[in-house]
């Protein structure tokens, strides 16, 4: 008696499962599927991929085959999934103290260079060259940047206080 009550126990169960099981497939199959736009606002298009492009002067000196010129070494980043095409990196050298605090707002030189094509999410480096100048003073400062590229949006255009910075004399 006691086996039969557990049969029925477990019938009864696996009855109810079976059309708790039809009710939600048929609430699935008669769902409406063709969401719009206006249906979802998730739903929106996507703005164009670019390339976003940094350029970090990482060290930079003498060189010591042709003591007359100084090789500035130029890390560039693109942290976009889309490569960034014909990039030109510039470098504004500044006078400094010894200190090393710019003296003047605007650069006493400037270095640019076509570097091609960096691949998505990768880097470069790259070796720029600057002719010595006694305008330079003992302890010179340099910044570079990413000046121009196709399909790509530029880092510091973002950060108002390095546009600043980064801005032509």
């Amino acid at each position: 008696m006691a086996k039969n009550n557990y049969l029925l126990l477990f019938l009864i169960f696996l009855g109810l499962t079976i059309i708790l099981g039809i009710i939600v497939i048929y609430q699935f199959s008669t769902a409406n599927h063709n969401l719009t736009s206006e249906d979802c606002p998730v739903c929106v298009t996507c703005p164009v991929e670019k390339a976003l492009m940094e350029a970090v002067l990482s060290t930079w000196g003498e060189n010591i085959y042709d003591s007359s010129e100084n090789l500035l070494e130029v890390d560039v980043t693109n942290y976009g999934y889309v490569e960034g095409k014909n990039v030109e990196i510039t470098c504004n050298i500044f006078k400094a103290d010894e200190d090393g605090v710019i003296i003047g707002d605007n650069p006493v030189d400037k270095v640019t260079k076509s570097i091609g094509n960096v691949a998505s999410t990768s880097y470069k480096q790259v070796e720029l060259k600057a002719e010595q100048n006694t305008v330079w003073g003992l302890t010179p400062l340099a910044a570079c940047y990413v000046s121009a590229c196709d399909s790509c949006e530029i880092l510091y255009k973002r950060i108002p206080d390095l546009a600043e910075v980064y801005k032509s004399p």
